[in-house]
């Protein structure tokens, strides 16, 4: 749990006048509990004596914890923020959670710590990479992978483009009938590229 600013907790125990507001006990130490995970915001919170806080942890198991830097960014994202990430998700064609795993991710890379960051990411090195070689070689292996497994010849389509097109399409529908997610960075220039790959195999 994010630790919690003393003025919120004296505000939520001043506001619940230091009683546990499922028992009315009145101990002399208690704690404040969060009904929603992550933010400081003073309606979620409530004042509990030790019991009752053990038994709502006991009855509710924590929810599963994001990385520390998505919680900080959720609870004082500002509608200023929600205008950039909406316009940086249409233009890149990314969703906004991957435009800010993407920019932390680059911060981390590029930023003054230069690599010496705190952000843990476990998905394989492709899926949230900012190296825009690695990301490109990614995509070209890709493209052979789908040309050689396709069961079909070009020759069956009008032209080697439209053979590309339609592997990509079919690639990229069942990745998300199966709840795949694309890489980070992944973006329709990524897609078009990933057409002209496979396109160049069949013309080679």
């Amino acid at each position: 749990m994010l630790p919690m600013a003393t003025s919120l907790r004296d505000t939520a125990l001043a506001r619940d006048s230091h009683t546990c507001q499922e028992c009315g006990a009145t101990p002399d130490k208690l704690h404040v509990h969060h009904l929603a995970y992550g933010t400081d915001d003073p309606a979620d919170l409530i004042t509990l004596c030790p019991a009752c806080h053990y038994r709502r942890h006991k009855e509710q198991p924590e929810p599963k914890r994001l990385p520390a830097h998505n919680i900080s960014f959720n609870m004082y994202r500002t509608p200023e923020d929600e205008i950039v990430l909406t316009r940086l998700a249409d233009r890149y064609g990314m969703s906004e959670s991957g435009v800010v795993r993407f920019a932390i991710r680059y911060l981390d890379e590029r930023g003054p710590l230069q690599g010496r960051g705190e952000t843990v990411d476990d998905r394989p090195t492709q899926m949230w990479t900012t190296d825009r070689t690695a990301q490109v070689n990614w995509i070209m292996e890709l493209a052979s992978d789908l040309h050689s497994n396709w069961q079909g010849s070009a020759s069956d389509y009008a032209d080697a483009e439209t053979y590309a097109e339609t592997i990509v399409t079919d690639y990229l529908e069942r990745m998300a009938e199966q709840h795949e997610p694309m890489p980070d960075w992944w973006s329709d220039h990524d897609r078009a590229m990933l057409v002209r790959f496979i396109t160049e195999e069949c013309e080679s």
